[in-house]
């Protein structure tokens, strides 16, 4: 899907194709993680922004209109998502700063006008320059590093059953291990990728909770609905030799039955 428009693959979610969000998703969370990152100077708080956005994306994808600008809407999003993050901050700070000293005068805290005005210009100047990207990005944030990676067969005895049938569903793929090298330190892995797992509501999902039915009943709602689940999520990018099977099962939960 490397040669669909963003358009055609918004076109294609809104029809139920959840791999085309996953797409969508794999073109652009770098630069969305790195804006929020920038913005925020915090790795936890920018990977929170990350997926509030990209949760934005599928609930708000009906309203979106194709004109090519997916990327320039995209940006506006988290951008706005950092802003009211960064609000949200500073009046914690405030508070606590209050509470502390009994009384605050706020207004001493607030930015000037001119601080306000250079903060808007600086941030509009950086998402114009990311949105001016190139979708495949040069830089190496990949959790697996090539140079030093080898081809391997999984042991399927020792994979959950969801795990096995993706395994046998992709025969003509090459899984890989990690070999280890001077440059990741013998590990095999450096910098990270992202996985994920998105739940759409729709009728059939709601009927189960209105059912007062338990979690797995709901979860097991949600796949037949088209949901792909994380560790699906993450063995699509072992089969794209961007990770490893052994390392998408240390990082996702799986129960006997998944």
């Amino acid at each position: 899907m490397d040669t669909i428009s963003d358009d055609e693959l918004i076109a294609m979610y809104r029809t139920g194709d959840a791999d085309a969000f996953d797409v969508l998703f794999d073109r652009h969370y770098r630069s969305v993680y790195n804006f929020a990152l920038y913005m925020l100077s915090d790795r936890g708080r920018a990977e929170d922004i990350l997926q509030e956005t990209f949760l934005a994306v599928a609930r708000t994808a009906k309203r979106y209109e194709p004109k090519g600008c997916f990327r320039t809407w995209l940006m506006r999003i988290v951008r706005n998502r950092c802003l009211n993050s960064l609000e949200a901050e500073r009046v914690r700070r405030d508070a606590l700063a209050g509470a502390a000293a009994g009384a605050v005068d706020h207004a001493d805290a607030d930015p000037t006008p001119e601080q306000c005005v250079q903060a808007r210009e600086l941030s509009d100047q950086l998402t114009r320059c990311i949105a001016e990207l190139p979708d495949r990005q040069r830089e190496a944030i990949v959790l697996f590093a090539f140079e030093c990676r080898k081809p391997a067969k999984p042991a399927l005895h020792s994979l959950p059953p969801r795990a096995v049938e993706f395994v046998k569903s992709r025969g003509d793929a090459t899984f890989y291990e990690p070999a280890g090298c001077d440059r990741c330190h013998g590990q095999g892995y450096r910098g990270r990728t992202a996985i994920h797992e998105i739940l759409i509501m729709d009728d059939r999902i709601r009927q189960a909770i209105a059912d007062s039915k338990d979690v797995p009943a709901v979860r097991d709602a949600a796949i037949q609905s088209g949901m792909k689940t994380m560790l699906e999520s993450g063995l699509e990018k072992a089969a794209r030799g961007i990770t490893s099977i052994q390392e998408i099962l240390r990082v996702v939960p799986f129960g006997p039955n998944v």
